[in-house]
């Protein structure tokens, strides 16, 4: 501080104070030293407003003012200003208060001479340079922290969130505050969280675990997230384990491109195998058609029995073609014949060629479609074929279940997409076979009621569009399926 000029503000309403500090600060060599004056907290803080105060000497009792409170208005006014307290009263009760308000020093007149003035003045300066430092350090932690592009947050020894950023805290859809002080295996999916749980106590033992499978996280919304988590124990003094860092990155969008490749080279590969086969029974098959036509033709001088045998032939057979047709969509090579049209109308088409089997199976449908939804470009007979998939499935599983049900069909656009959704009451799809539901072949109907093609043909053929099919379901609750169609591009 040599040579620094320190311009110091006494707020003192007796003279002869304020004679005496004047005189002591004049001793003092090697320091320039301005002192102003104000004998009124009111006058004091008029002053402070504007600026230019190094360090504050300050007197409690004053005409307007008396105790802490003078204390307390005056540091309001300038919290960067180091203040000491001047008081004739040596009470350290009053002494500690102000020093926990924010004082540097606490004096009593009478027994400060002149290096003692000084040196408080000193060192109050450097400390509020200091604390400063330290703010503006503490300040620029917090917004790294809060701010990063990934999420942190800090569990105690028992899994109890005593810190969480900002990022973290948006990503679940929650302020900092309704998160701390929770357990952070609150925010983990249920079926995750005794895994989690065993991993954490073994980690916090100090063994070495191997880093974990990307974790689901509940948002506040009820939607799941993947994380990606990397974990870092924190020690105390002593080297005792006390808790945990995480860092989560949210790899939700990267995990569902991953299944849906590995769900496409699934399909591709099978598709390349059933090409194949489906040629190879189209040829038998169709001599098996044509001649169970002539039988047919020419059964009228046989007995009932065997016209009937003769019309199971040809019905099974027309059924084989079905299946390979069905075959051979799902292995398709060609691109769809689109055209640009309403989704809204497609629906309606669906629903009045499917009405007749939904009145007769007690399925009241509910349609809730947007209005004035942008077109889509579509290959019509294949959007047509992935809609009567859904909608069979949903009456069958309703039907099955309650004898009844309602479908919802509810269409809308998000994110230059028009999402189609099929919401049934059935009996849901159990979490085992949610994954499996577009695999080829799968089925969990009885031997001849289903081939399992298909949930599978129409992730084909949405697929072929640049769209995308999925389900939602719990068991019990039953399931939403949601097909989504890129908008059709204007054509100046």
């Amino acid at each position: 501080m040599n040579g620094k000029h320190i311009k110091v503000f006494l707020i003192e309403d007796n003279p002869g104070d304020v004679q005496l500090i004047r005189e002591m600060l004049a001793k003092v060599k090697g320091i320039s030293l301005e002192l102003e004056c104000a004998d009124r907290l009111s006058k004091s803080l008029s002053r402070l407003a504007k600026g230019g105060i190094d360090v504050i000497l300050l007197d409690l009792s004053l005409p307007d003012s008396q105790g802490l409170e003078t204390f307390i208005e005056v540091y309001s006014k300038a919290p960067q200003v180091p203040i000491i307290v001047l008081s004739g009263l040596d009470d350290e009760s009053l002494a500690v208060k102000a020093v926990g308000k924010g004082a540097q020093d606490y004096l009593v007149k009478g027994r400060v001479d002149s290096n003692l003035l000084v040196r408080s003045i000193r060192y109050a300066i450097e400390r509020k340079q200091v604390e400063e430092a330290l703010e503006k350090s503490e300040r620029l932690y917090k917004e790294l922290w809060d701010n990063a592009p990934v999420a942190y947050h800090t569990i105690d020894a028992k899994g109890i969130i005593t810190a969480v950023n900002k990022t973290e805290a948006r990503m679940l859809g929650y302020t900092p505050e309704e998160m701390v002080g929770k357990s952070i295996f609150e925010f983990i999916l249920p079926e995750q969280r005794a895994e989690a749980q065993k991993r954490f106590t073994l980690k916090i033992a100090g063994q070495k675990v191997p880093k974990a499978e990307d974790r689901i996280y509940v948002k506040k919304d009820g939607s799941k997230i993947y994380v990606s988590i990397d974990d870092v124990l924190e020690y105390d003094s002593e080297g005792k384990v006390i808790g945990v860092r995480t860092t989560m990155i949210d790899v939700t969008e990267q995990k569902l491109l991953q299944e849906q490749l590995i769900q496409s080279e699934k399909l591709a590969a099978i598709g390349e195998l059933i090409s194949g086969v489906a040629h190879e029974m189209n040829n038998p098959l169709t001599g098996i058609i044509g001649f169970a036509q002539l039988l047919k033709e020419e059964a009228s001088g046989l007995d009932k029995d065997k016209r009937e045998q003769i019309e199971m032939i040809y019905l099974e057979a027309m059924r084989m073609k079905r299946i390979v047709s069905n075959l051979l969509s799902f292995a398709r090579k060609s691109k769809p014949e689109k055209k640009t049209v309403s989704i809204n109308k497609i629906v309606e088409t669906v629903l009045d060629m499917r009405d007749y089997d939904l009145k007769v199976n007690n399925i009241k449908v509910n349609k809730e479609l947007g209005k004035g939804l942008p077109q889509v470009e579509i290959d019509v007979q294949q959007i047509e074929q992935v809609f009567v998939n859904i909608i069979n499935n949903a009456e069958q599983a309703m039907v099955e279940a309650h004898g009844r049900g309602i479908l919802t069909i509810r269409t809308y656009t998000k994110n230059n997409t028009v999402k189609i959704e099929f919401i049934d009451d059935g009996p849901g799809i159990p979490k085992k076979n949610l994954k499996k539901i577009f695999d080829p072949f799968f089925t969990t109907k009885g031997v001849g009621k289903g081939t399992g093609l298909g949930l599978s043909v129409s992730y084909g053929m949405m697929k072929a569009h640049n769209g995308n099919i999925f389900a939602e379901s719990e068991e019990g609750k039953g399931a939403k399926f949601t097909v989504e169609l890129p908008i059709a591009k204007r054509k100046d």
